[in-house]
């Protein structure tokens, strides 16, 4: 299997990432003209191109801020693209958008509105829908083209496009699923975005605007067999319950999108590596466990802390290692501590006894900082993986494959 490789990084430090998939399949790059010509500022956000094999398009990557090939080998997966574009994000926010559609000026700034115009981040998936046509795309299309043709049409809720969440709340639901059962047609970002009404986010759609999508040559996208299905997934789908759905116009795809949300569960059946380590250290662990007798007496707090998330840089000075920047920290503190407790001796007054309660608190406060990033590192390091090792999270349906293909 050749390997992923990064054609071209990113440059930008936007507020919004784009991701935009390819599987060999296009043969038409408009869409980034129209992504590039918009009414937001295009240092606001950033187009990410993944393409699940290794062919690179001249014209992509002169019209993209960067441009991932993954070398994958046998039916695309596209789960695993998405999860590219996702650790590749600079942006605050994520859009997963459909590579050969048109795109009106406001597209991206109504996103923009939508998560950064409130005071706070709203904790949606937010979704903007498609219309289609039967018509054949022109070579070239144009909104005069868009507005010759009188059958558009919604296809429902397509939730196989537009979809806008949160980085942080898609990596803490471990991003999405690369299960096996997900290669192919039978995939798509409402995988996750449906798993994380779990996490209580809101589905919330605009009404407008929409990208516009015309009819081509294998309208599927898929460069194998419409009926290539990878056994994978007839496996998954074979375990779901026998009991009506409403997930959509293909029940049988769209069933095993919707199962993470049927069964309640947060995390993907197979997890990203790279995903789960971001996850992990992403928590927040409680202070009082950082503070436990022997933690920070581990024999690797000292070197991890030299070389790893510029704690080198913020707790030694030079010429002093991290243990003496500790320990000297924590004289400092025994001293002001044991001052403000000899004049609370002296004085018992309510004043000097909250004096007392300050300098412990700092004490208990500079310790959890010190220590915080060191106990993120070995509570992820003690459910950790080895090296190449995949990651399964377990389900609810009983004797589900394993997801090895």
């Amino acid at each position: 299997m050749k390997q992923k490789c990064i054609i071209k990084a990113s440059t930008r430090s936007p507020k919004l990432s784009l991701i935009l998939l390819d599987w060999s399949c296009r043969d038409w790059f408009g869409a980034l003209d129209f992504l590039n010509e918009q009414d937001a500022p295009r240092d606001s956000y950033e187009l990410i191109w993944v393409e699940c094999y290794d062919r690179v398009a001249d014209y992509v990557r002169g019209h993209v801020d960067a441009l991932i090939t993954l070398g994958q080998d046998g039916l695309y997966h596209k789960h695993k693209a998405n999860n590219a574009g996702l650790l590749a994000a600079k942006g605050e926010v994520v859009t997963f958008l459909d590579s050969d559609a048109l795109y009106p000026r406001n597209y991206i700034s109504t996103i923009l509105n939508f998560f950064f115009a409130p005071m706070a981040m709203p904790r949606a998936i937010l979704y903007l829908n498609q219309m289609r046509t039967k018509a054949m795309r022109p070579e070239k299309p144009t909104w005069d083209d868009v507005l010759r043709v009188g059958d558009w049409d919604s296809t429902g809720w397509n939730y196989g496009q537009g979809m806008s969440v949160s980085v942080r709340e898609a990596l803490l639901a471990g991003g999405f699923d690369e299960h096996e059962g997900f290669r192919g047609f039978h995939s798509g970002p409402s995988e996750l975005g449906f798993r994380l009404l779990n996490f209580g986010l809101e589905e919330v759609w605009l009404r407008k605007p929409v990208s516009w999508h015309f009819n081509h040559e294998n309208s599927t996208g898929n460069p194998t067999p419409d009926d290539e299905v990878a056994a994978a997934t007839i496996e998954l789908m074979s375990h779901w319950p026998k009991v009506p759905t409403a997930f959509g116009p293909r029940p049988f795809d769209s069933q095993n999108l919707a199962l993470g949300l049927v069964e309640g569960r947060h995390l993907p059946l197979r997890e990203n590596p790279e995903a789960r380590r971001r996850r992990l250290l992403a928590r927040a662990i409680p202070k009082g466990l950082v503070l436990m007798e022997g933690f920070t007496d581990r024999a690797d707090i000292g070197e991890w802390a030299s070389t790893e998330n510029g704690w080198g840089l913020e707790l030694t000075e030079p010429g002093v290692n991290f243990r003496a920047r500790v320990s000297n920290l924590g004289r400092a503190h025994s001293r002001e501590i044991e001052a403000k407790r000899q004049a609370f001796q002296a004085d018992n007054s309510p004043q000097r006894l909250g004096e007392l309660v300050e300098a412990i608190v700092d004490d208990d406060e500079d310790k959890a900082r010190i220590y915080s990033l060191l106990a993120q590192r070995a509570f992820y390091e003690q459910g950790g993986l080895k090296a190449g090792e995949g990651v399964g999270n377990g389900s609810m349906v009983r004797d589900l494959p394993n997801g090895d293909g």
